[in-house]
């Protein structure tokens, strides 16, 4: 099945009428074994096969010769990652749903990513048995009609609606001394010490920072180690639709030669890169001039959060409220475990921020 425009047009009329018609389907007699089945992969642990559960209810609904599990287009398959990506997510998200998965793509992830035949042959995992579930679930999917599907589908963005984010803030706070945020900064340093989470903590802690600075519609991200990620690095800073301002590379480990290989990626029209090592013991900051390009290296967690406040034209004092806040939304979107944004948490109660 060719994923084309007219193919995506189609799909989302039937994302439109699975939604709109939540409660006449709901009547059919098969309902509520679609909805426990759509609930029970909603509970497996791995984030990414709910969406994927998802993008083969879709696919079937559109096909009935489609295989579900060749998720690539050759041989009977489709493009899944073209179909969630373009279609899927972007239809939840404007619903203000939820796919659990909170990335723009999720399939551009293992097990899913450059998945040769099907997911039923040699795709290697770290839970089989919940791998297992996901596939059993998919097999229903594969033997159900496209009117079936459909129904299958409602039921999954019924899960989608019952788990939309309710709205709330992290905080509603003011810090007004101005001697709170040296300390504050100091228990954030041992937080991102203390927790790498992959890396995601110290791209979450570069991210907030930068959104402090120069606001968030001008700071981009995506998750760590995403093969499909189309930018220089692992955040951006943007002067306005116009291109990259600075790129920023954030590292949480001591890697050999890591600044070199960043630089080395790098096109010919990044002319502002930051590489920042957050593992560092060694506080402090070196600036070059790297084949006509400005780069700059900041060793460690302080050194960092200072230098965004000096570039910042917030007072301190509102930087540190917006990055405390965006740190924690950035921690949720890099999807960093619980125990962690408890732990995070803890340092907002330690100042009675919280």
């Amino acid at each position: 099945m060719k994923i084309n425009k007219e193919t995506r047009l189609k799909a989302e009329a039937i994302l439109e009428t699975a939604s709109s018609q939540l409660d006449e389907l709901a009547r059919h007699p098969s309902w509520g074994a679609w909805l426990e089945r759509a609930k029970q992969v909603w509970a497996l642990e791995e984030r990414t096969y709910f969406p994927m559960y998802g993008t083969s209810l879709l696919a079937r609904a559109l096909d009935p010769e489609v295989d579900v599990f060749a998720i690539r287009e050759k041989g009977g398959g489709y493009s899944a990652r073209s179909l969630c990506h373009n279609v899927l997510v972007p239809f939840v998200r404007r619903k203000g749903w939820s796919l659990k998965a909170t990335g723009d793509e999720p399939l551009n992830n293992q097990p899913f990513f450059r998945v040769q035949e099907s997911l039923k042959e040699h795709v290697k995992v770290k839970n089989p048995s919940s791998f297992k579930r996901l596939i059993e679930e998919m097999e229903k999917v594969q033997g159900a009609s496209p009117s079936e599907a459909l129904i299958g589908l409602a039921a999954f963005l019924w899960v989608c609606r019952y788990n939309a984010p309710r709205p709330r803030q992290l905080a509603i706070f003011d810090i007004k001394k101005a001697d709170l945020v040296a300390p504050i900064l100091r228990e954030i340093a041992l937080f991102v010490r203390s927790n790498s989470e992959g890396g995601r903590v110290g791209q979450a802690l570069v991210a907030a920072a930068l959104d402090a600075s120069y606001g968030l519609e001008r700071v981009r991200t995506s998750r760590v180690n995403d093969p499909s990620r189309d930018g220089f690095a692992d955040v951006q800073v943007l002067f306005d639709e116009s291109g990259v301002a600075a790129v920023y590379e954030v590292k949480q480990r001591s890697m050999p030669s890591a600044e070199e290989s960043f630089h080395s990626r790098l096109s010919g029209g990044v002319k502002r890169a930051v590489f920042v090592d957050l593992s560092s013991s060694e506080e402090g900051a070196s600036f070059r001039e790297l084949e006509g390009r400005f780069a700059l290296r900041i060793d460690g967690v302080n050194t960092f959060l200072w230098y965004t406040i000096m570039v910042s034209i917030h007072p301190v004092e509102e930087w540190l409220t917006i990055f405390l806040s965006r740190f924690y939304h950035r921690l949720q979107e890099l999807e960093v475990r619980s125990d962690v944004l408890e732990d995070f948490r803890k340092i907002l109660k330690l100042f009675r921020i919280l």
